[in-house]
């Protein structure tokens, strides 16, 4: 089913009973609420508002359920629009799904406040994160690798791996540290850590100029993968 405005107009004047609307679908009404405006109303809630624009309001009221979806998408159709459900979340095109939020007359979409930050954070995480390991394996490559020691980053040498403000002081600071790599490798379960940090100080101990040094590869992807472990809290931290 289609509902524009014009529809809903329709469909309300041949409602015998104009307190209660014009019935669409099980427990769905269409109801005038003024002169301008007609609602979708599901159960209790208006899960569409309907103006004489164009433009909508949805809301789901926190009932996200497959009936409130497809009474939602009466309204979105028209607009060549659709809710669709990723990962246990709704979505309009690609922006999130919230409650009141709107579909401007143009058919552009409300952006998410929420979703706008995470985005904005996300790509400062990544930008941050990616240029972090680039430089770490530059300095890797340049001044070799000495073994973690008491000189080294103390915090670090306590893996406080969960601590994103001291990981974020890092990439700010270009600090690189063995003690973090250190523990980058030991995270990922390598029966025989010391065996992994050993090649990667060989590879670069041993290739001397002017031979390029050997990319560190190990050390790349043990750092690629302890900060995609983080990014979610790193993302947060941001925002």
């Amino acid at each position: 089913m289609q509902i524009t405005y014009e529809t809903a107009k329709t469909l309300f004047i041949s409602a015998k009973n104009k307190e209660k609307g014009k019935k669409i679908a099980n427990n769905t009404y269409i109801i005038k609420i003024n002169d301008h405006t007609y609602g979708i109303k599901l159960h209790d809630t208006n899960v569409v508002i309907l103006y004489s624009n164009g433009g909508l309001i949805l809301n789901s009221s926190g009932w996200k359920t497959q009936t409130t979806k497809d009474r939602i998408n009466y309204a979105l159709t028209p607009k060549n629009l659709q809710i669709t459900s990723k990962r246990g979340e709704w979505y309009i095109e690609d922006v999130l799904f919230f409650d009141k939020m709107e579909i401007y007359n143009t058919g552009d979409i409300e952006q998410n406040p929420i979703q706008q930050k995470m985005e904005i954070a996300k790509k400062k995480v990544d930008k941050m994160v990616s240029a972090y390991i680039k430089g770490f394996v530059e300095d890797m490559m340049i001044n070799g690798l000495e073994y973690p020691s008491d000189g080294d980053c103390w915090y670090c040498r306590l893996f406080k791996s969960n601590d994103v403000d001291h990981l974020i002081s890092h990439m700010t600071e270009k600090y690189y540290v063995p003690s973090l790599l250190w523990n980058t490798i030991l995270e990922q379960g390598y029966p025989n850590p010391t065996l992994i940090w050993d090649i990667i100080k060989n590879d670069l101990d041993e290739t001397t100029p002017p031979y390029k040094k050997v990319v560190p590869y190990h050390a790349k992807r043990a750092l690629t993968k302890y900060f995609r472990k983080r990014k979610n809290t790193l993302i947060q931290e941001m925002i």
